[in-house]
């Protein structure tokens, strides 16, 4: 009867918690609409943010909250608002870390962090976000993202000159490609794209027989899919195989190619027609028609402002370059200075210093010295903290490979307490139940009986440490006899009082058996009964630790003081003081933390 009381008590709790079950699903369904959505229809995907948002509040669901944020991120990238974008995205990535470090939602925050990145040339920001996306999406098995992160990795590579790792990198994509990893539907497509990158690396070495075989491979794969977009990435490729390989009318009509293949109303197609007409009109001016490569880029300008200023700084840089070429400066100063002020807007340095180099070269034209010498300085400017801000880059990622290691593990403590704690809470109330159930007369003797066993074992601890402390002093006063003896031979050799031969005899027979092994032993013996998880759980954090500094560590983990250890070990305090400090920097602490207290959490 008091069972099914409680149970009617509970029917209220339990259709709670389904219809918040519910809810969380409704806005875990949107926040899929919502990346569906974001390259086609981005003021779309942020509306979704918005519901998202609001519902999470409801019902008070973080990841919902979070979720609307990472579409808003994305969102933002999008329209082509990169310093509004990298702050946002940079903000989930920190959040999504407090929630639970190797999310979902960082790991997407984190591959578009790299795709900004990337568009203002800050390579090593590009890759290590690149890395870090392909991390979580491989430890949450989501297959397609794992790969496409691989992808954008290979590419920072090709980006860098770096052709060897950037093959390396392809090649294993195409392996993954042609096996069972990726869902069928995606193989196909994966595999053109990576023969597609695979060639232009051949390309980029300069063997462009090689080059096009490879790109050729993908094109054929991507027009029996019917894939529209992959066959106009091709077209590009094929054409910028044939321009460095200076068959300049090849290379238009495979651009060509491109621009005519063009579906109407495909907002994915856009930005791949852009950079074929930059290419096509970088061509003609290979060609030395100046004329002709305005014309095209001109034509793409309108276009260009019409999806969100897309590669538009790079466009007006090259407007500019084509005008002062042709010797109309006024045209030239104009796209200069649009370039410098859309560079400005977005945090592009490279492109900031490349238009400002531009428009000194201008002003020095029209005998404007003054306005030149600014923009030459502005220049140098622009270009010392382009070269400031990749050393620093290096220098940064040199440090955080440092740290990786111990992050790794942070993030594997935290993620094994994140999954207790949802198996806690999805057996709480079974376990409410199951407590309620127990009888009294079974929980009386649970509880005599861990009693007893408390009891007992700490009769056994007492007695160990007891044995432990024994042995201590047992190795301190051997020790100290030991050193007693061998400092009276020593003064009795100087004295000759016994020949010398036999007092060294003597002392290197002490020297050789101070070691005390079976004493040691003994010790350890003693320590593992109290301590037993404490070599192990030592050896699992610093796996290069010699015995002689594992020794040390027990030591200190005994609470010995610095003589103690000394007489123990038979080496002079000044030494154990110098190997404690070894020690910590072996162990990779700061100055400001205390070895003591590191190696009591063991």
């Amino acid at each position: 009867m008091k069972q099914f009381i409680l149970a009617i008590l509970l029917l209220p709790f339990l259709f709670k918690v389904s219809g918040q079950t519910l809810n969380i699903k409704e806005i875990d369904s949107l926040f899929s609409q919502a990346q569906g959505g974001l390259l086609r229809y981005p003021d779309s995907a942020w509306a979704l943010s918005e519901e998202i948002r609001l519902l999470s509040r409801e019902f008070n669901y973080e990841w919902g909250l979070l979720q609307s944020r990472v579409i808003k991120g994305l969102a933002l990238y999008q329209k082509n608002e990169l310093d509004s974008a990298a702050k946002s995205l940079l903000e989930i990535v920190a959040e999504a870390e407090k929630l639970k470090a190797g999310s979902f939602e960082e790991g997407r925050a984190r591959t578009y962090l790299g795709f900004i990145y990337r568009r203002l040339n800050s390579f090593d920001k590009a890759e290590y976000n690149f890395r870090k996306a392909t991390e979580i999406f491989q430890s949450l098995s989501e297959n397609t993202q794992y790969t496409a992160n691989l992808n954008n990795i290979g590419i920072i590579h090709g980006m860098r000159g770096q052709y060897g790792e950037a093959l390396e990198t392809f090649l294993k994509v195409r392996e993954i490609a042609l096996g069972d990893l990726l869902p069928e539907d995606q193989r196909m497509g994966r595999l053109s794209r990576a023969l597609t990158n695979i060639s232009n690396v051949y390309s980029e070495m300069g063997d462009h027989d090689l080059a096009l075989d490879f790109a050729k491979q993908g094109l054929e794969i991507k027009l029996e899919m019917g894939d529209v977009i992959g066959v106009g990435f091709s077209y590009n490729a094929i054409g910028n195989i044939f321009r460095k390989n200076g068959q300049l009318d090849s290379a238009i009509y495979y651009y060509n190619r491109c621009i005519e293949g063009a579906p109407t109303n495909s907002a994915r197609y856009i930005p791949i027609v852009l950079r074929a007409r930059q290419y096509m009109a970088e061509t003609f001016a290979d060609k030395g028609d100046l004329t002709q490569a305005l014309d095209v880029l001109t034509s793409s300008m309108k276009m260009r402002v019409e999806n969100e200023n897309y590669a538009l700084e790079d466009a007006l840089n090259l407007m500019a370059l084509y005008h002062q070429n042709v010797n109309q400066i006024d045209s030239s100063l104009y796209y200069s200075n649009q370039a410098l002020k859309m560079a400005n807007a977005n945090g592009n340095r490279t492109t900031a210093r490349d238009a400002s180099e531009r428009l000194s070269m201008a002003y020095l034209k029209l005998k404007r010295y003054d306005s030149a010498y600014y923009y030459k300085s502005l220049y140098h400017q622009y270009n010392d903290s382009v070269f400031n801000e990749s050393t620093l880059n290096k220098y940064n990622n040199l440090r955080i490979e440092l740290e990786t290691s111990e992050k790794q593990r942070e993030i594997e403590v935290l993620q094994k307490q994140k999954e207790i704690d949802e198996k806690n809470q999805t057996l709480l109330i079974v376990s409410i139940v199951a407590i309620l159930i127990l009888s009294a007369g079974l929980a009386t003797f649970l509880i005599y009986r861990h009693r007893n066993k408390q009891l007992k074992l700490r009769g056994e601890i007492e007695k160990g440490e007891m044995a432990l402390q024994q042995q201590t002093l047992h190795m301190i006063n051997l020790n100290n006899h030991i050193a007693e003896i061998e400092n009276g031979l020593k003064s009795m050799k100087k004295k000759e009082v016994i020949g010398g031969k036999e007092v060294q005899g003597l002392l290197n027979n002490i020297f050789v058996n101070r070691s005390f092994e079976r004493e040691w032993e003994q010790l350890e013996t003693h320590f593992s009964k109290i301590h037993p998880n404490f070599n192990s759980q030592l050896l699992k954090r610093h796996d290069n630790l010699t015995q002689k500094e594992r020794r040390l560590l027990a030591l200190i983990k005994l609470d010995l003081n610095t003589r103690e250890i000394s007489g123990i070990l038979s080496i002079e305090q000044r030494s154990v003081v110098m190997s404690r400090y070894r020690l910590k920097q072996k162990l990779g602490l700061e100055e400001n933390e205390d070895l003591d207290a590191y190696v009591q959490t063991f």
